[in-house]
């Protein structure tokens, strides 16, 4: 499902399409990490609680985006 979605972004994003390249690896790898934990979490392997902490530190790493003084590559 993950890469449908890229796929479909790339022909609205025109010239940008080249940044869905560079970022998917990243892309992947933050599906993989939410989805391993919430898999966990549901199967029982972890406390309760412990995988409320993956949502929140996620989007704090996304919303970080272009917050420092020198341009990002995409």
């Amino acid at each position: 499902m993950t890469t449908l979605l890229l796929l479909l972004s790339v022909p609205v994003l025109g010239e940008g399409a080249i940044c869905v390249l560079l970022a998917a690896p990243l892309f992947y790898f933050f599906v993989f990490t939410g989805a391993k934990s919430v898999e966990a979490w549901r199967e029982g392997d972890r406390p309760p609680g412990a995988g409320l902490f993956v949502a929140p530190v996620l989007l704090g790493m996304l919303a970080l985006e272009g917050t420092t003084p020198h341009p990002s590559t995409c």
